[in-house]
Parts: C-alpha cells; structure tokens; sequence
C-alpha cells in the first residue's frame, strides 16, 4: 500500500524534470523587436560608459543618441491633436521647434534639479563647492537655453511648466 504514494511521487518528480530539462534545450527564437531593444540598449550603454569623454561629450552624445531614436516630428504632431489638420505648414513647422524647445528644457530642468540635490547632499565643504559650481552650470546651461528659444517657464501648482511668447 505505501508503495504506490511513493511510486507516484517519484513518477511525477521525473515528468517535472523532464519538462524542465525540455523547456531549457528548446533555443529560444530571434524575435527581431528584442534584439532591435537590447541593440539600441547596448548602443547606449557604450556611450554611457565610455570613460574617454567627459561628462558633457557623453551627455551630448547620449542626448543625440536618444533623439536619433524619437521620432519628434511625429510626437510633435500628436499633442496637436485634431489642429494639426487645419495648421499650416509654416505653424506645423513652429509648433515642432517649439516642441523641441520644450522637450529640451524639461531635461535641462530636470539636471538642474539634480545637481541641486547634489549640492544639499554634499557633506565636505570642497564637495559643497564643487556641487555648487555644478549647480550654478547647469542653471546657467538652462537659462541660455529659455532666452535662445524664448521658453517661459510658468507655475503650475507645484510643477513648473514652459510657454511660449514674450514674457508678461
């Protein structure tokens, strides 16, 4: 009688082995849309790591990476929704560097925001000074970037968001 519990178990333990050791030889199928993905991660990754640029080289080269990659005029044409219709080509092609524009000064926001955590994190005072030089570039770097395209930065609720036009 306790034969045949054991018997089972030990047949069902051998159908789960073979199962798994099936499921691991099949080699898995190329799917061209991953290898298109880890391509594009590896790609990124190089430059990312690539220690023989500085900071800036490899931001600017990850930046032209990324756009290489965004289709903007598509995306651009999207948030106008049903007016991109009835836009002239003159307006369309404004409303995609304005987009640009902004897209742009969102990131260069966002590293503002970062080297300000940066500096307030700083324990040292040379640290703090340098955070604070860091702070003060990419400020500077976000700054030229609204005057060169006229990006307004207004408040909205706690979220700061860009406009276009002259200044009120």
């Amino acid at each position: 009688m306790r034969f045949q519990p054991i018997l089972r178990r030990a047949f069902l333990a051998m159908a789960v082995a073979a199962a798994t050791s099936l499921a691991v030889s099949v080699p898995a199928q190329a799917n061209p849309a991953e290898d298109y993905v880890q391509g594009n991660i590896n790609k990124g990754l190089a430059v990312l790591n690539n220690k023989q640029l500085s900071t800036e080289q490899r931001r600017s080269q990850f930046e032209g990476f990324l756009l290489g990659l965004t289709d903007m005029k598509r995306i651009a044409d999207f948030t106008l929704g049903q007016y991109r219709r009835t836009a002239s080509p003159v307006d369309l092609a404004d409303s995609r560097a304005a987009y640009a524009a902004s897209q742009k000064q969102r990131g260069l926001e966002r590293l503002v925001r970062e080297a300000e955590r940066k500096h307030h994190a700083a324990i040292t005072p040379q640290a703090r000074g340098r955070t604070r030089r860091d702070h003060m570039a990419a400020r500077a770097a976000s700054e030229d970037h609204r005057r060169k395209h006229g990006v307004i930065m207004t408040k909205v609720g706690v979220r700061r968001r860009e406009r276009y036009g002259k200044a009120r």
